[in-house]
């Protein structure tokens, strides 16, 4: 007996709850080898891609990536070709996926989310906006824009007047206080909060004790981190 998976997330209808962590598929990448295949029987309910900025980033510097025992920490420091290229050459592709399409933005300072929201707000293949706050911003001296709730509401409300799609803001759990963060979004007009980010986190190489990662820092995703997504 089939199972009713079907689910909605504001207006979006989901066939499923389970939605892609963004920056983790690569599906442009995946329909170069899977083609049809990837369309006919696609793994997620909604698609997110990789987080795009106002220009183009080239992230941190190598290595990465470095697996943990229950978790992956990453590095790639919003790595991203810039908003323009992203219009032109991915969004018509990302288009033809079978499931609505969740782009995430994010800026070094709290107009760029308006702007980045202006900018999508017109092209129908994006069903939904995903906020990432996490990115360093520079009226915080580099540090995470989403870590303060003032900017996080001033971003959020920049976001809000530039679009009427639906409005998702991914928090960061790297605070001592996520419910002020969590108010702050919602009285700035977003529709939804994505709970959570990655956890700040760090690892040394067994051999040279030396931080593994080459931005010395990371993200710690994974199993380990589920418990402080369900306690946020």
């Amino acid at each position: 007996m089939a199972v009713n998976m079907e689910s909605s997330l504001g207006p979006l209808r989901l066939r499923h709850p389970i939605i892609n962590a963004s920056g983790t598929f690569d599906v442009l990448a995946a329909d170069r080898v899977l083609a049809a295949d990837l369309f006919a029987d696609f793994p997620f309910a909604a698609y997110v891609p990789k987080t795009v900025t106002l220009k183009p980033r080239e992230g941190n510097p190598p290595p990465r990536l470095y697996e943990t025992a229950a978790g992956l920490l990453n590095s790639i420091g919003l790595a991203n070709k810039g908003i323009d290229a992203f219009i032109a050459d991915d969004l018509p592709r990302l288009g033809r996926l079978p499931v609505p399409l969740i782009a995430s933005i994010a800026a070094e300072e709290t107009d760029g989310y308006g702007r980045c929201a202006g900018m999508l707000d017109g092209h129908d293949e994006v069903a939904a906006l995903e906020l990432n706050v996490s990115c360093p911003n520079v009226e915080l001296d580099g540090k995470a824009l989403g870590c303060d709730p003032d900017l996080t509401a001033r971003a959020t409300a920049q976001a809000r007047a530039a679009t009427g799609k639906f409005l998702i803001v991914k928090l960061t759990p790297n605070v001592t206080d996520i419910l002020a963060l969590a108010h702050a979004a919602v009285e700035a007009g977003a529709d939804c909060l994505s709970v959570i980010n990655t956890v700040h986190g760090m690892v040394l190489d067994p051999w040279t004790l030396k931080p593994a990662l080459g931005h010395v820092t990371g993200g710690l995703s994974g199993p380990a981190i589920k418990p402080v997504a369900l306690r946020a």
